[in-house]
């Protein structure tokens, strides 16, 4: 990879089917409009977008139909959209409305929604992490043993692995029990093929650390911020962020950006 690739990392945006509904008053779609507004108005355009879980709160078709709606803009405008699943989501409505491509390999009898996508030398690995109807989060065997086999052969610009639930604490303590419960076993698979790096989301915070000699990022929340401090189980935060990032020779660089509130 010759030049440094821009790229946004989403998170958290936590669509509803009704229009009118609100979470603690907040509008998740308004939220959404307010980002991608200011993305549009980046001087540089990023090469991707990723999405990385709860893209609904509810789970519901007519939810992710919206959340298609509003991604919409970008994909006409030639930019992947890579979208993952978290805790809130729903596998068989994500799959009829937005990703029906986006199914595991033959073979993964959870039938988690895992794929690779190229975006120039970099690979980006989108994980799922999904225990319907848990907090927490895990991989499972059969998307281990398929990552183990991609990371066998790198990309030449490196890998990238996006997976909703983070794989270290990070930050917010009411949450730092209810992050990836297999992170041990996906250490054992990057130990020896490092990635440039992880990138979750799930606790509505930015925070970074190392992973199995990797860097270890999470995303503010699109729809509001978790208080990164022991207190109120989740004390909401006003605001509306995502991560800038930019990948190439000198590795992973993730830029947390926070809008100020309207």
């Amino acid at each position: 990879m010759t030049d440094d690739l821009l790229f946004v990392q989403l998170s958290d945006t936590h669509l509803l089917a009704d229009p009118a509904a609100r979470l603690f008053g907040i509008d998740p779609a308004e939220r959404l409009r307010r980002v991608l507004a200011y993305l549009d108005a980046l001087p540089v355009a990023p090469a991707f977008v990723i999405v990385s879980g709860d893209l609904t709160h509810d789970g519901t078709l007519a939810a992710y139909r919206r959340l298609g709606e509003l991604l919409a803009p970008l994909e006409r405008r030639g930019l992947p959209v890579l979208l993952g699943l978290g805790n809130h989501d729903a596998r068989p409505a994500f799959r009829a409305t937005l990703a029906v491509a986006a199914a595991g390999p033959d073979g993964d009898s959870d039938g988690r929604c895992y794929y690779s996508h190229r975006v120039g030398d970099l690979r980006v690995l989108m994980l799922d992490s999904l225990v319907p109807g848990e907090v927490w989060g895990a991989l499972g065997q059969a998307q281990l043993d398929w990552l183990a086999r991609a990371l066998r052969a790198p990309a030449p610009g490196g890998d990238l692995l996006v997976v909703h639930h983070p794989v270290t604490r990070a930050g917010v303590p009411w949450l730092d029990e209810l992050l990836l419960v297999d992170a041990a076993a996906l250490a054992e698979v990057v130990q020896g093929h490092p990635p440039l790096g992880i990138l979750a989301g799930h606790c509505h915070n930015a925070s970074a650390s190392h992973f199995a000699g990797t860097l270890a990022a999470t995303a503010p929340a699109v729809v509001f911020q978790f208080e990164p401090y022991p207190g109120e189980r989740g004390q909401v935060r006003p605001g509306s962020g995502f991560n800038l990032c930019r990948a190439g020779r000198a590795g992973l660089v993730v830029s947390p950006v926070l809008l100020p509130e309207p």
